[in-house]
């Protein structure tokens, strides 16, 4: 197992006042032994969580990417590829200096679950704020191809409607106008044109002399 050790790397006196500069590490309890005996085993265990999140995520590649996280953490995946990049040489460079290492140290861990985290959670928010499409049901949009199918359907619906509308529209238009522009087949409009035209037949009485 590993040991805290610290060890002494010098001394100053000033003003009757003894400074002691050390370094503290954890290092193998034997001085034969090897770290990778600790970090060994905690690595395998990651990389088999890994695959075995992996292999969860291949087999529900069919359901649909609001109930899966398996686009997002492929995306966290590169991502903490990324941060590992660029972090791993800096946290060499700076190996030297402890408050640069301890710095850059935070910053990776920071980065890398900050990041798994957004990429997880915050398409969950958008897709609850978001809500299904207009007459497409749960049941229908948890596959990608039934949730697929029935956007499609809902579209043509919709396209069917507004063709219905725009013909509608335009045989009215084409419908006969009377001097004021309304419609005389349609509505009451008709009654009304048809009253006007009764109307003319009607005697007026007029006063003699």
């Amino acid at each position: 197992p590993l040991e805290y050790v610290r060890s002494e790397e010098g001394r100053s006196f000033e003003d009757g006042v003894v400074t002691i500069e050390s370094i503290g590490r954890c290092r193998p309890s034997n001085e034969d032994g090897s770290v990778w005996f600790f970090l060994g085993p905690l690595f395998a265990n990651h990389l088999f969580l890994i695959a075995w999140t992996h292999y969860s995520l291949w087999q529900v590649r069919n359901v649909n990417n609001r109930y899966q996280e398996n686009k997002y953490l492929g995306m966290a995946a590169i991502f903490a590829l990324e941060v590992a990049i660029v972090g791993i040489p800096i946290l060499i460079a700076a190996q030297d200096s402890v408050e640069a290492t301890f710095f850059v140290i935070t910053g990776i861990v920071a980065l890398d679950n900050i990041g798994i985290l957004c990429f997880v959670f915050v398409p969950k928010m958008f897709f609850q704020m978001k809500g299904l499409e207009e007459g497409v049901t749960v049941g229908e949009s948890v596959l990608k191809d039934t949730h697929k199918q029935s956007v499609l359907r809902e579209s043509g619906r919709m396209l069917s409607s507004s063709v219905l509308v725009s013909e509608e529209f335009r045989s009215r238009s084409k419908s006969p106008k009377n001097s004021s522009g309304d419609n005389l087949d349609s509505g009451v409009l008709p009654s009304i044109a048809e009253m006007s035209e009764e109307d003319d037949y009607i005697d007026v009485p007029t006063s003699n002399g």
